[in-house]
């Protein structure tokens, strides 16, 4: 009985992860200059210390092979680590441009593919390749205002949806444990 005690807090551990997961993420779109540069400040951090580690992991390796590739990627992530941290807004419209310009070509990839083969349902492909080419033509044609917004709203839109997902799924393993002890309780009533 104690696991099902414990499954239970399982469950509802989920779903409060869940809700606190969709308010991060709804603060994050309210703030989502904040949330940008924020974001893209951590990636400049990761770049600068994942180009240590590339550097060191080059040293060590120096006996087996060159160690000049692992030296020279982690100088360049080292150096645009720097320049990230250094130059955040400059960061988030790089960003912003990356982001945008994908959306494009995505779409046009997906769009294309879908009118050219005529899959099963290739109708939403293509539509889904319309609205990403309009959104990345949007983005672009809205920057430098758009880099304002968009990364801190993606990234609170990732959290709102990964909330929602921790929520669906603590609720599927509850009504699946409850099942389980409803046939456990059905089979013990059973005469054998």
């Amino acid at each position: 009985m104690t696991t099902n005690r414990s499954f239970s807090y399982g469950w509802a551990a989920g779903v409060a992860m869940g809700v606190l997961m969709i308010l991060g993420g709804i603060f994050c779109i309210g703030a989502s200059l904040a949330t940008g540069l924020v974001t893209v400040v951590l990636t400049g951090v990761l770049l600068v210390a994942g180009g240590v580690a590339e550097i060191i992991a080059g040293f060590r390796l120096r006996r087996h092979g060159s160690m000049w590739l692992p030296f020279l990627g982690g100088a360049l992530s080292i150096v645009v680590g720097i320049a990230i941290v250094s130059r955040p807004f400059t960061g988030l419209a790089t960003a912003t441009l990356l982001i945008a310009s994908f959306m494009v070509a995505a779409g046009l990839v997906r769009g294309i593919a879908a009118i050219a083969d005529r899959y099963p349902s290739w109708g939403w492909d293509a539509l889904y390749g319309v609205v990403a080419i309009l959104l990345g033509v949007y983005l672009l044609a809205s920057w430098p205002v758009s880099a304002l917004w968009l990364v801190g709203t993606l990234v609170g839109v990732e959290l709102v949806s990964r909330g929602i997902a921790w929520i669906v799924g603590s609720l599927a393993m509850r009504r699946i444990v409850r099942e389980g002890e409803r046939r456990v309780v059905e089979g013990a009533a059973t005469p054998a």
